[in-house]
Parts: structure tokens; C-alpha cells; sequence
């Protein structure tokens, strides 16, 4: 059974595809799992991939969503990717970068940012 906090952020992740859906990427993985941690979204657009962390805050946040990616995260995100590369080897011509997406509410409405290069 998933979580409302679950449900939450699956939506966000949902927002964040379809965002760069419509702009001309291509989503090749959505909340891949291995033992090191999770890639919430893997997406191509041309000859670069880009592995995309999604963080949201439905309640007034005391600080931006981005802020809440610390070294220990960043650290996973970077093993994750590095096994998805090895159980994705046909990829591995293509150049990537690893960018933030982050949705919170503000004043009573939805606000989201993509963060390139994280």
C-alpha cells in the first residue's frame, strides 16, 4: 500500500516527466531501483542523458526543495547512475548530467524549477 508521502511523490515525478516530455526528451527509466539507491527519472534528448532528482514540498517549505539534496544523496544518486550505466551498457556513447526538478507550494500555488548540472 503506498503512502500519502508515496503518492505525493509520484505525482511530482509524474509533473517532472511530462514537463520534459513536452519538451522533446525521452523517458528511458522512471523510480529505477538498485541496492544503492533509486534514479527517479533517466531521460535522452539527442546524444545526452540526463539523470533527473525530483524533490517536492507540499507545505510552505523553510527552505528551497534543492537544499534538501545533501552530499550523502548525492553520493547515491552517483552509485545508482553508475549502475545503471553497467545494466545499460548500449548508452554508454552518450555524455550525461545529473539535474535537480523541484516542485513546491508558494503563496497558494504550485511553483517547479529544473535545475541543470547538479
Amino acid at each position: 500500500m503506498r503512502t500519502e508521502r508515496r503518492l505525493f511523490g509520484d505525482r511530482a515525478e509524474a509533473l517532472a516527466a511530462r514537463y520534459f516530455l513536452d519538451r522533446g526528451f525521452t523517458v528511458l527509466d522512471q523510480q529505477w531501483t538498485c541496492r544503492e539507491g533509486e534514479l527517479d527519472l533517466v531521460l535522452q534528448r539527442g546524444n545526452h542523458l540526463h539523470f533527473i532528482e525530483v524533490k517536492a514540498r507540499g507545505a510552505i517549505p523553510t527552505q528551497h526543495p534543492f537544499e534538501s539534496i545533501d552530499v550523502k544523496k548525492r553520493q547515491r544518486i552517483a552509485c545508482a547512475i553508475e549502475r545503471w550505466q553497467k545494466a545499460h551498457p548500449w548508452y554508454a556513447h552518450l555524455t550525461y548530467q545529473v539535474d535537480a526538478f523541484c516542485v513546491w507550494r508558494e503563496e497558494g500555488n504550485w511553483k517547479q524549477e529544473w535545475i541543470e548540472g547538479m
